[in-house]
């Protein structure tokens, strides 16, 4: 195989079985993805818990484990501090503010599109 798209884990996971793999840096930029949380008015438990869970997430030791095990980069700037240089260029996070400012972030695909992908998809799993 010549290029694939994947997410930066996997790149990752195969590296360390000994797999000769590499990040490609198309010229037109990378993909890139933001998610977020979101606590809808009427979910169960207690308000105070989401807010912890989100903080917990905030922090940078989160923040590094994220890089150095998944090679996500992440919100809080002073988790790329904690991560040796190596690291962070191993996973190509090197310069993370390069990488956001040349990445596009993926949108919504429309729906006659991302029909045809889905399809495309579930023939590949189905092996047809």
């Amino acid at each position: 195989m010549v290029a694939a798209f994947a997410w930066p884990a996997v790149c990752g996971n195969l590296k360390s079985q000994g797999v000769p793999v590499a990040y490609m840096n198309p010229k037109e930029g990378m993909w890139s993805w933001i998610t977020g949380f979101v606590r809808t008015k009427e979910a169960p438990g207690q308000e105070q818990n989401a807010y912890d869970y989100v903080d917990a997430w905030l922090s940078s030791e989160t923040g590094k484990f994220m890089i150095e095990q998944y090679g996500y980069g992440h919100t809080n700037r002073k988790s790329f501090d904690l991560v040796s240089p190596e690291a962070l260029v191993e996973k190509g996070l090197g310069s993370p503010g390069e990488v956001l400012g040349a990445a596009h972030a993926t949108r919504e695909f429309p729906p006659d599109l991302r029909t045809r992908m889905v399809n495309m998809y579930e023939e590949v799993r189905a092996g047809a």
